[in-house]
């Protein structure tokens, strides 16, 4: 039993760790962004396959955290204004993230939780 524990927490840190890549390569494409469908087709399935609520927080800190620095060295060669823009913005970004995306993450999770106990899936 403790091997499929083990198996178990390796996927789930794959999953943790593929929402970034996955959110900052769609989100950085400008033909898949402009397709609002796709980008919440692939959230949906995220928040399917997240655990709990502490891999959706530990998903999106990573993604946060490698998404800002990489944005601002790719904006950095286009001009100071666009940096300057774009670091004046980031509070605002964040703050539609966090009601865009964030919390309707933390809900859904919840959510597919509550159903899952009540029908005792796994």
């Amino acid at each position: 039993m403790k091997r499929y524990d083990d198996r178990d927490k390796h996927l789930e840190w794959v999953i943790i760790m593929l929402y970034p890549i996955v959110a900052f390569i769609m989100l950085s494409s400008r033909e898949v962004s402009a397709s609002g469908w796709i980008l919440l087709i692939v959230h949906l399935l995220f928040g399917l396959l997240w655990r709990n609520l502490r891999s959706v927080m530990v998903s999106s800190v990573v993604m946060w955290i490698v998404a800002i620095p990489i944005w601002l060295y790719v904006e950095a060669g286009r001009s100071a204004q666009v940096v300057a823009n774009f670091t004046g913005s980031l509070p605002l970004i964040i703050l539609m993230y966090m009601f865009i995306v964030f919390l309707p993450s933390l809900l859904l999770v919840s959510l597919r939780k509550k159903l899952w106990s009540r029908y005792k899936l796994k």
